[in-house]
């Protein structure tokens, strides 16, 4: 009788899972983001661009701290905010720039295009593994940005609810943000001026 209990109670678990929304599934993964912002989130950003090639962006996160690196065929770009001032060092040029950031300018960095994502687009499950679901997101007629893609795909653990990747694919460029985890190494979060000794310095704020 209990063998039985059991296996009635993990079908009805199953059954909860499987009837989630797209629309829920996406709300508890914000969810997971938001508990992680001072533990911090790291991602991997590839653009492709035909005949160009591929640029990727590693990227950890933690608040308002953001370090980003680059590699842009022979050139490395590294990228650090405080979310008040902006350090960009460039290996080409060898200089390490500083400067004030507006406030429109804190919304634009990789990490923070998760925040709401979703928002104008139709939410589907389009697919799903015994790991992971496939959500479609389908522009919404009153979306009007010309700036968004018309649509994107995202895929979610199932074990976890955090994202797996989330790609899109506009003008016959593609991004995917890839290689999501958390809890980084909080020393990742800063800009060491003395990795670059040979570098010039030039603060513009």
């Amino acid at each position: 009788m209990r063998r039985i209990a059991i296996l009635v109670f993990a079908i009805l678990l199953s059954a909860v899972s499987f009837a989630q929304t797209a629309e829920e599934i996406v709300s508890r993964m914000y969810s997971l983001l938001d508990s992680h912002d001072q533990s911090g989130l790291f991602l991997v950003l590839d653009i492709k661009i035909p005949i160009l090639g591929t640029f990727t962006t590693d990227t950890w996160k933690v608040g308002d701290r953001i370090y980003s690196e680059a590699k842009v065929g022979n050139k490395r770009v590294v990228t650090y905010t405080d979310g008040e001032s902006v350090w960009t060092y460039e290996s080409d040029k060898n200089v390490i720039e500083i400067r004030s950031i507006a406030e429109s300018d804190k919304k634009e960095d990789d990490t923070n295009l998760l925040d709401n994502i979703t928002e104008g687009y139709d939410l589907s499950i389009k697919s799903e593994t015994p790991s992971e679901w496939h959500i479609q997101c389908k522009k919404s007629k009153t979306n009007k940005s010309k700036d968004d893609p018309k649509t994107m795909d995202l895929v979610v653990s199932k074990n976890s609810c955090h994202p797996l990747s989330v790609s899109a694919r506009m003008n016959g460029i593609t991004v995917i943000m890839r290689d999501f985890s958390f809890d980084v190494d909080q020393s990742r979060v800063s800009f060491d001026v003395s990795r670059f000794p040979e570098a010039k310095i030039e603060d513009k704020r």
